[in-house]
C-alpha cells in the first residue's frame, strides 16, 4: 500500500468541486477546456495529463492535454 505524501489539488476558477461545468465549456457551448491549476505536483512527478471523460456519456473523452511541464501550476481555457 502506497503511503500519502501530500494532496494533490485540481481547482478551477470558473467552477466548484461537484457544481456542473458551465455551459460554456461543454458541446452545448463552445465545448474548448476550462480553465484549471493545481497545487504542488507530488514528487517525481516529471510532466502532466488532462483528460475530460464523460462518465454521463457512456466514458466519452471530450479532450486529451499531455505533455504539460512539471513547472506549470495550470492550463488556461481553450487548452483541450
Amino acid at each position: 500500500m502506497a503511503a500519502l505524501v501530500g494532496t494533490f489539488v485540481l481547482l478551477s476558477s470558473v467552477f466548484q468541486a461537484g457544481q456542473s461545468i458551465p455551459r460554456r465549456y461543454t458541446c452545448d457551448g463552445s465545448g474548448t477546456s476550462p480553465p484549471l491549476s493545481w497545487t504542488a505536483p507530488p514528487p517525481r512527478t516529471r510532466s502532466f495529463a488532462l483528460r475530460l471523460y464523460d462518465r454521463d456519456a457512456r466514458g466519452f473523452s471530450h479532450w486529451l492535454v499531455w505533455g504539460i511541464p512539471r513547472s506549470a501550476s495550470g492550463v488556461t481555457a481553450g487548452l483541450g
